[in-house]
């Protein structure tokens, strides 16, 4: 389960991760309204490198980071956040599930959708408290393994373990390394 609190250091200050399951990559592409010419040459970059090089330098636009794993597709934004949208989960997750992550200084937000309808939306740093309100949402989590005593000690990391527990995918410092493709969005 997600542990490190310190994971994915240099995307402390803003990170959107999307995982969106039945589509591909030319799909995810086309629906982030991204340029889809990228991968016909794709550009294999890594995480650190794009942040440390790409995002602060590019004048042209912003860029996401994809790659497949484990029947996922993954992406990476650090300077936007489209995969937080609505409209873009539910379109993102018609053909299956998609799961979107927003972290940074102001909390950590988890948006889930299934077969193109918003299941679970919320921010992680009110799971912890005793309100009915979430108490749904804190039995879902606990039923996939995440329990409250998380949410209330480290709700960002409560949120990585939920979407590890829906992708199946560990997500640890290692997942962010290996080669991801750069795919610009329009500035």
């Amino acid at each position: 389960m997600y542990a490190a609190r310190d994971s994915w250091a240099q995307l402390d200050e803003f990170m959107c991760a999307t995982w969106i399951s039945g589509a591909t990559v030319a799909e995810v592409v086309q629906t982030f309204n991204a340029r889809s010419e990228d991968l016909t040459h794709p550009r294999a970059v890594t995480v650190q490198d794009e942040v440390e090089d790409g995002f602060a330098a590019d004048p042209i636009g912003v860029r996401l980071l994809i790659r497949e794993v484990a029947g996922w597709v993954a992406v990476l934004e650090v300077r936007s956040s489209r995969g937080a949208d609505d409209a873009v989960l539910t379109a993102l997750s018609q053909g299956g599930r998609a799961l979107n992550i927003v972290a940074g200084e102001r909390g950590t937000y988890l948006t889930y959708a299934v077969q193109g309808r918003v299941t679970h939306d919320f921010d992680a740093d009110d799971i912890g408290e005793d309100d009915p309100e979430v108490r749904e949402i804190r039995d879902w989590a606990n039923g996939l393994g995440v329990d409250v005593h998380e949410w209330s000690e480290y709700p960002g990391g409560a949120a990585f373990s939920l979407a590890e527990a829906i992708t199946g995918t560990e997500l640890d410092d290692s997942w962010a390394v290996g080669e991801w493709i750069g795919v610009r969005l329009p500035g």
